[in-house]
């Protein structure tokens, strides 16, 4: 099963797809509870949008990505932001624009989001203003 063969390169795109509904329960937690996040799993898992592209490989990846990047800023927006903390969300949103140019308007309305927004970042010890 290792190799390039079309089972394991499936294989890859349904690990993707099963691990967003995980993160997408994940999400849904951090914004509002767990009920909101039980639902935006539950959406998820049964949308036919991923259904439908679960045969492009990098595409089920990036909405994997995208899931975990708004976790990492929204919980930056809640706890102090540590530099452990901006390394993950720099790493993700790299690894989110790789894996498909669309992402670079999703990351720059992420940003734009972040930084306008009135919570704001809380900043940590090592980022505070002097």
């Amino acid at each position: 099963m290792v190799g390039a063969s079309e089972l394991s390169l499936k294989l890859l795109t349904f690990i993707f797809g099963i691990l967003t509904v995980p993160a997408a329960y994940y999400l849904g937690e951090i914004v509002s509870s767990s009920a909101v996040g039980l639902l935006a799993a539950a959406f998820y898992a049964v949308s036919p949008t991923p259904i439908v592209y679960s045969t492009c490989y990098l595409n089920l990846l990036m909405g994997l990505l995208s899931v975990v990047l708004v976790c990492l800023v929204a919980r930056a927006r809640r706890t102090p932001f540590t530099p452990l903390r901006f390394i993950a969300i720099a790493s993700t949103a790299v690894h989110v624009v790789h894996t498909h140019y669309f992402a670079l308007i999703y990351v720059a309305l992420l940003i734009v989001w972040t930084l306008t927004s009135p919570r704001g970042i809380k900043h940590g010890p090592c980022f505070r203003p002097r």
